[in-house]
């Protein structure tokens, strides 16, 4: 039992996270003081595109991430009795796939030591060997004067694909700010990103490393914050522009949090090129999207559809009862579902539902129901009028699944 204990410590001390390159950074906690030991054996060596001018590194590189507001300082160093090799710290800000090297720490013998002051930018370290040494080391970080974040005063993140993760802390947190969901009196940290397109996002926060946070997203600025939805996750499509993410911890001391963020440009769907697959299997299937950035039906019939339209691909058991619905939480406008059968544009054939709209209640959306037969599908969300949005989409075997259309 001994044994196992001291190879699960042993593991636990060479994380895998960070040896693949800046998109695999291990986050860092921002704390008064920490110390990770680990080693470069087996990491990937910093790429030429990655490399800072002086750098010249052959062999692994390990990775870690942080953000900080503004003002912080932030001391790092491999000076340790466990550091055996000859290394070299060097920092990046921007996003992990096209990184921009800011700083390269000062070699002192086999170790480096590296000060900067944050200027409120996702930041990227490199321990990296110099030249082609390998071994093992010790990475102290030390935080120095810290500031606090405020709407005024944010923490840059990236709008980077593909996702990353993010570690804060209400350490950094401005007390008595109200967010989207009326909670006062607790530290709120703020972030800020661009996008320049629109975007599938996705922040989450329901983790067991956060304690109780709260996300609030906004757009506009900060003289006129508009809440733009909440909870412990959001998830939305948004359009060029600039926002705002609040995170509020329900707790008065210092308490770490962790972002899982994601960024996935919406790019237009066609019959012959559908965003998702609505897999029935298990009787059940489900998405959420938008008629962003999607052009109008011109290369199938439109069924009575008009205006731009989500297509998606339906996989159903034959003579299986389908139904399909949008009259849900995630839908802000009113999304009408049309069903065709087939997956290519020159074939499709427009496929006779019923119409059981009338459960939707006051809520937008439609609820439709179909036989499936023995062939694909291809599945059309447009809009009732001018007006579009983002949609929820459920598709179910009505006897698979208790069932019901929220009434609000």
């Amino acid at each position: 039992m001994l044994f196992v204990l001291l190879i699960s410590g042993a593991l636990a001390n060479f994380p895998l996270l960070g040896r693949n390159g800046p998109c695999t950074a291990h986050p860092l906690k921002i704390r008064p003081s920490q110390v990770i030991h680990s080693s470069n054996i087996g990491a990937d060596p910093i790429s030429t595109a990655h490399s800072c001018s002086g750098v010249t590194s052959v062999s692994g590189t390990v990775w870690y991430s942080f953000a900080a507001p503004t003002g912080t300082v932030v001391n790092l160093s491999t000076c340790d009795p466990y550091t055996d090799y000859s290394n070299v710290l060097v920092l990046y800000t921007g996003s992990c796939s096209n990184p921009v090297c800011q700083q390269v720490g000062t070699i002192s013998g086999t170790c480096s030591t590296l000060s900067w002051v944050s200027t409120g930018a996702y930041a990227m370290i490199g321990v990296a060997a110099n030249g082609a040494s390998t071994g093992s080391f010790a990475l102290s970080v030390n935080i120095g004067p810290t500031t606090t974040s405020s709407c005024q005063t944010p923490i840059h993140i990236p709008v980077s694909t593909p996702g990353y993760r993010l570690l804060g802390s209400s350490h950094f947190g401005t007390n008595n700010e109200e967010i989207c969901s009326g909670y006062t009196g607790y530290p709120v940290t703020w972030y800020t990103f661009a996008v320049q397109q629109y975007f599938d996002i996705e922040i989450n926060a329901c983790n067991l490393r956060s304690n109780y946070p709260i996300l609030g997203l906004y757009s506009n600025s900060c003289q006129s914050l508009s809440c733009i939805a909440w909870g412990c996750g959001v998830y939305q499509t948004l359009g060029a522009g600039s926002y705002f993410l609040a995170v509020l911890v329900r707790d008065t001391k210092d308490s770490d949090f962790q972002l899982d963020i994601r960024f996935n440009p919406v790019l237009p769907t066609s019959c012959n090129n559908p965003g998702y697959i609505l897999d029935l299997h298990y009787g059940y299937s489900s998405y959420y999207g938008s008629l962003a950035a999607q052009n109008p039906i011109s290369d199938a019939p439109t069924c009575g559809a008009v205006g731009p339209a989500y297509w998606l691909s339906l996989v159903a058991a034959p003579d299986a009862n389908v139904t399909l619905a949008t009259c849900l939480y995630g839908t802000t406008f009113d999304a009408i579902i049309t069903v065709y059968e087939g997956d290519n544009c020159d074939s499709l054939i427009c496929v006779p539902t019923v119409n059981l709209s009338g459960d939707c209640g006051h809520r937008n959306g439609t609820v439709v129901s179909f036989i499936a037969k023995d062939t694909s599908y291809s599945v059309a969300i447009t809009s009732a009028d001018s007006v579009q949005g983002d949609f929820e989409l459920v598709a179910r075997y009505p006897d698979e699944f208790y069932w019901y259309v929220p009434d609000l």
